[in-house]
C-alpha cells in the first residue's frame, strides 16, 4: 500500500497534475488579488493552484503547488503555513485539495497518504491548523478532490482506488454519521466536482461518459436530496 501510494505522489508531483483554479465571491475580488500579489512577493516560485476567501470572517485560504495550504488575515496580521504549525501535522504527506466550511471555521482537506496508516485520508482542522483530525481513512483509495455542501453535512470527493488497474469514483461521506456512499464509478480519471448550491446541482467531468449533472431529483442521489445541497 505504501508503494502503491508513494508511487502516485511522484507522479502527481512530477506530472504536475494540479489545476489551477481560484474560488470567489464578486465581493472577495479585491481580497483575492491582494493574497495573490503578498504570495507573488514571499515566495514567486510556488504558486497558488487554489484559492478560497471567507468574506465574513476577512480571512483566505490558498494551496500550493507543493502541497502547502496557507491560511491568511485580510489584514495581514497572521499568515500561517497549516502544514508546518505543529507536530500533529507531520503525518501528512501531500495535499492535493481542500475546502473550506466557513460557518464553522473548518478546513477540510485530502491527504495522500498518513504516515501512521500508511492509508490515504481526508481531515479537518481549524483554520489555524489547531485540533487536526481523520474523518476518513482509506485502504487502497486516494482522494484528490473535495467539495462541502452548503449545509455543512456533506462531504463529496473523488478518489483513485489502485493503481495498475484504476479506478475512480464520486463518493460522499455524511459528516453527521460516518456514513458513506458511492455515486459514480469510472475507469477513466473523474475531474472538475463542482456544486451550485443556488441550483443544487453536483457536476463532474467523466473522460468515459462526458460531463456529468447530479440533481436532487434522480434515484441515483437521493442522499443529495436528504441531506439538502
Amino acid at each position: 500500500m505504501k508503494t502503491f501510494l508513494f508511487t502516485n505522489l511522484i507522479l502527481i508531483i512530477l506530472g504536475s497534475l494540479l489545476t489551477v483554479m481560484q474560488v470567489f465571491s464578486s465581493d472577495s475580488t479585491d481580497f483575492l488579488e491582494e493574497v495573490n500579489i503578498y504570495h507573488s512577493r514571499i515566495n514567486p516560485a510556488d504558486q497558488p493552484v487554489k484559492t478560497l476567501v471567507i468574506d465574513s470572517a476577512g480571512l483566505a485560504c490558498w494551496l500550493s503547488e507543493t502541497g502547502e495550504l496557507h491560511s491568511i488575515s485580510g489584514d495581514s496580521a497572521y499568515h500561517i503555513i497549516l502544514n508546518k504549525s505543529g507536530r500533529e501535522w507531520e503525518n501528512v504527506t501531500y495535499i492535493e485539495d481542500f475546502c473550506l466550511d466557513a460557518a464553522n471555521g473548518k478546513v477540510y482537506f485530502t491527504d495522500m497518504m498518513d504516515l501512521k496508516t500508511g492509508r490515504g485520508a481526508i481531515k479537518v482542522s481549524d483554520l489555524q491548523g489547531h485540533d487536526l483530525q481523520n474523518v476518513l481513512s482509506l485502504q487502497d483509495e486516494i482522494p484528490y478532490q473535495i467539495s462541502l455542501s452548503s449545509s455543512g453535512k456533506l462531504l463529496f470527493y473523488l478518489s483513485q482506488r489502485n493503481y495498475r488497474d484504476a479506478s475512480y469514483q464520486l463518493q460522499v461521506i455524511n459528516l453527521d454519521n460516518g456514513k458513506r456512499e458511492t455515486l459514480h464509478t469510472s475507469s477513466r480519471k473523474i475531474s472538475q466536482l463542482n456544486i451550485d448550491h443556488s441550483q443544487k446541482l453536483l457536476s463532474i467531468a467523466d473522460p468515459v461518459h462526458g460531463q456529468l449533472t447530479f440533481t436532487t431529483t434522480t434515484d441515483n442521489t437521493q442522499t443529495l436530496a436528504d441531506a439538502a445541497l
